[in-house]
Protein backbone atom coordinates (compact mmCIF):
# COMPACT_ATOMS: atom_id res chain seq x y z
CA UNK A 1 0.00 0.00 0.00
CA UNK A 2 1.34 3.46 -1.14
CA UNK A 3 0.95 6.40 0.68
CA UNK A 4 1.96 10.05 -0.49
CA UNK A 5 4.82 11.43 0.95
CA UNK A 6 5.27 7.78 2.66
CA UNK A 7 5.47 4.40 2.12
CA UNK A 8 4.18 1.99 3.91
CA UNK A 9 4.97 -2.03 3.08
CA UNK A 10 3.19 -4.79 4.54
CA UNK A 11 4.48 -7.98 2.99
CA UNK A 12 5.29 -11.82 5.14
CA UNK A 13 4.24 -9.99 8.15
CA UNK A 14 6.40 -7.22 8.23
CA UNK A 15 5.52 -4.10 8.76
CA UNK A 16 7.82 -1.55 7.44
CA UNK A 17 7.21 2.41 7.72
CA UNK A 18 9.18 4.98 6.13
CA UNK A 19 8.09 8.56 6.52
CA UNK A 20 10.05 11.56 5.95
CA UNK A 21 13.45 9.25 5.97
CA UNK A 22 12.25 7.51 9.12
CA UNK A 23 12.63 3.92 9.17
CA UNK A 24 11.21 1.42 11.62
CA UNK A 25 10.81 -2.15 12.01
CA UNK A 26 7.66 -2.41 13.81
CA UNK A 27 6.36 -6.62 14.25
CA UNK A 28 7.40 -9.65 14.50
CA UNK A 29 11.05 -9.45 15.73
CA UNK A 30 11.57 -12.99 15.99
CA UNK A 31 11.25 -13.62 12.10
CA UNK A 32 13.97 -14.43 9.55
CA UNK A 33 15.73 -11.11 8.71
CA UNK A 34 18.52 -12.04 6.93
CA UNK A 35 19.56 -16.01 5.84
CA UNK A 36 22.80 -17.34 3.84
CA UNK A 37 24.34 -20.71 3.31
CA UNK A 38 26.33 -20.47 7.17
CA UNK A 39 23.68 -17.91 8.96
CA UNK A 40 20.68 -16.86 10.17
CA UNK A 41 19.80 -14.05 12.04
CA UNK A 42 15.89 -12.30 13.22
CA UNK A 43 15.11 -9.36 13.30
CA UNK A 44 15.35 -8.77 16.76
CA UNK A 45 19.69 -10.49 16.70
CA UNK A 46 19.99 -8.03 13.93
CA UNK A 47 18.84 -4.81 15.61
CA UNK A 48 21.11 -5.60 18.61
CA UNK A 49 23.83 -5.61 16.39
CA UNK A 50 22.63 -2.38 15.12
CA UNK A 51 21.92 -0.70 18.12
CA UNK A 52 25.52 -2.13 19.78
CA UNK A 53 27.07 -0.32 16.87
CA UNK A 54 25.22 2.79 16.88
CA UNK A 55 26.00 3.03 21.00
CA UNK A 56 30.05 2.44 20.30
CA UNK A 57 30.04 4.91 17.23
CA UNK A 58 27.97 7.77 18.40
CA UNK A 59 30.90 7.92 21.28
CA UNK A 60 33.14 9.21 18.63
CA UNK A 61 30.04 10.89 16.87
CA UNK A 62 31.91 10.43 13.59
CA UNK A 63 30.96 12.27 10.63
CA UNK A 64 31.90 9.11 8.27
CA UNK A 65 32.37 5.98 8.20
CA UNK A 66 34.12 3.78 5.68
CA UNK A 67 32.94 -0.42 5.30
CA UNK A 68 35.72 -2.19 3.31
CA UNK A 69 34.64 -5.76 3.67
CA UNK A 70 32.34 -8.40 1.95
CA UNK A 71 29.19 -8.43 1.72
CA UNK A 72 27.81 -9.90 4.82
CA UNK A 73 25.57 -9.23 7.30
CA UNK A 74 27.95 -7.72 9.41
CA UNK A 75 28.37 -5.35 6.64
CA UNK A 76 24.85 -4.22 6.88
CA UNK A 77 24.64 -4.10 10.87
CA UNK A 78 27.86 -1.63 10.42
CA UNK A 79 26.29 0.22 7.87
CA UNK A 80 22.88 1.22 9.59
CA UNK A 81 24.66 1.38 12.82
CA UNK A 82 26.60 4.35 11.21
CA UNK A 83 22.91 5.73 10.24
CA UNK A 84 21.91 5.61 13.25
CA UNK A 85 24.76 7.46 14.70
CA UNK A 86 24.78 10.24 11.80
CA UNK A 87 27.20 9.15 10.30
CA UNK A 88 27.92 9.34 5.85
CA UNK A 89 28.68 5.76 4.40
CA UNK A 90 31.57 5.31 2.61
CA UNK A 91 30.90 1.68 0.67
CA UNK A 92 34.54 0.41 -0.85
CA UNK A 93 35.10 -2.33 -2.57
CA UNK A 94 36.01 -5.25 -0.87
CA UNK A 95 38.50 -6.09 -3.39
CA UNK A 96 40.15 -2.59 -3.86
CA UNK A 97 44.23 -2.49 -3.11
CA UNK A 98 46.34 -1.06 -0.49
CA UNK A 99 46.64 2.08 -2.84
CA UNK A 100 43.10 2.78 -4.17
CA UNK A 101 41.78 2.16 -0.47
CA UNK A 102 43.96 4.94 0.65
CA UNK A 103 43.32 6.98 -2.55
CA UNK A 104 39.44 6.49 -0.66
CA UNK A 105 40.20 7.21 2.96
CA UNK A 106 42.57 10.30 1.98
CA UNK A 107 39.86 12.35 -0.07
CA UNK A 108 36.81 10.99 2.08
CA UNK A 109 38.57 11.21 5.90
CA UNK A 110 36.07 8.40 7.80
CA UNK A 111 37.02 8.88 11.44
CA UNK A 112 36.15 4.87 11.44
CA UNK A 113 37.16 2.46 8.39
CA UNK A 114 35.13 -0.91 9.30
CA UNK A 115 36.87 -4.11 7.37
CA UNK A 116 36.46 -7.59 8.16
CA UNK A 117 39.76 -9.56 8.74
CA UNK A 118 40.08 -10.56 5.56
CA UNK A 119 41.20 -6.87 4.44
CA UNK A 120 42.94 -6.30 7.73
CA UNK A 121 46.16 -6.51 6.62
CA UNK A 122 45.42 -4.35 3.45
CA UNK A 123 43.60 -1.71 5.33
CA UNK A 124 45.97 -1.52 7.55
CA UNK A 125 48.53 -1.10 4.67
CA UNK A 126 46.10 1.52 3.27
CA UNK A 127 45.88 3.85 6.15
CA UNK A 128 49.95 4.23 6.38
CA UNK A 129 51.36 7.64 5.22
CA UNK A 130 47.80 9.24 5.99
CA UNK A 131 47.71 12.45 7.68
CA UNK A 132 44.25 11.92 9.48
CA UNK A 133 44.35 8.12 10.11
CA UNK A 134 40.84 6.90 10.64
CA UNK A 135 40.37 3.91 13.74
CA UNK A 136 40.05 0.72 12.52
CA UNK A 137 37.14 -1.77 13.16
CA UNK A 138 37.47 -5.61 12.23
CA UNK A 139 33.86 -6.50 12.55
CA UNK A 140 34.19 -10.08 13.38
CA UNK A 141 35.26 -8.62 16.87
CA UNK A 142 32.73 -5.95 16.49
CA UNK A 143 30.19 -7.91 15.97
CA UNK A 144 30.44 -11.22 18.33
CA UNK A 145 28.55 -14.54 16.67
CA UNK A 146 26.17 -14.48 19.93
CA UNK A 147 24.76 -11.50 21.81
CA UNK A 148 22.95 -11.12 24.58
CA UNK A 149 22.02 -7.38 23.84
CA UNK A 150 18.47 -6.54 23.86
CA UNK A 151 16.94 -4.14 21.22
CA UNK A 152 14.36 -1.40 21.53
CA UNK A 153 10.97 -2.55 20.40
CA UNK A 154 10.66 1.22 18.39
CA UNK A 155 13.76 0.84 16.97
CA UNK A 156 14.23 3.58 14.58
CA UNK A 157 16.58 5.33 12.25
CA UNK A 158 15.76 9.38 11.71
CA UNK A 159 17.98 11.28 9.07
CA UNK A 160 16.73 14.48 7.42
CA UNK A 161 15.92 13.81 3.62
CA UNK A 162 19.12 16.04 2.70
CA UNK A 163 21.76 14.11 4.85
CA UNK A 164 24.50 12.15 3.04
CA UNK A 165 23.64 8.94 2.89
CA UNK A 166 26.46 7.57 1.21
CA UNK A 167 29.54 8.41 -0.99
CA UNK A 168 30.01 5.86 -3.46
CA UNK A 169 33.50 6.18 -5.12
CA UNK A 170 33.56 5.40 -9.02
CA UNK A 171 35.87 2.86 -10.21
CA UNK A 172 37.74 5.39 -11.65
CA UNK A 173 38.59 3.30 -15.00
CA UNK A 174 39.98 7.08 -16.86
CA UNK A 175 41.45 8.58 -14.05
CA UNK A 176 41.16 8.55 -9.88
CA UNK A 177 38.01 7.67 -8.42
CA UNK A 178 35.41 10.58 -7.31
CA UNK A 179 33.07 10.24 -4.78
CA UNK A 180 28.79 10.50 -5.86
CA UNK A 181 27.44 11.92 -2.52
CA UNK A 182 23.40 10.26 -2.13
CA UNK A 183 21.62 11.71 0.01
CA UNK A 184 18.55 10.00 2.31
CA UNK A 185 16.28 11.37 -0.28
CA UNK A 186 17.88 9.97 -3.44
CA UNK A 187 17.64 6.85 -1.96
CA UNK A 188 13.78 7.03 -1.09
CA UNK A 189 13.35 8.48 -4.68
CA UNK A 190 15.27 4.93 -6.26
CA UNK A 191 13.78 2.68 -3.86
CA UNK A 192 10.12 4.34 -4.89
CA UNK A 193 11.06 3.76 -8.25
CA UNK A 194 11.71 0.22 -8.40
CA UNK A 195 8.76 -0.95 -5.84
Amino acid sequence: THRARGLRVVERGLDCEIQTMKIRLLKNFKRPALVGDNFEYSYSDALARVEKAAGIFAKSAPKHVAIFAENSPLWTFALYGAWQAGATVIPIDAKSSAEETRFILSDATPQILCCDRGNLETAQAAIEGLSEKPDIVVLEDFFPSETDAAHSENFEVVREESDLALIVYTSGTTGNPKGVMLTFENMYANMKAVA
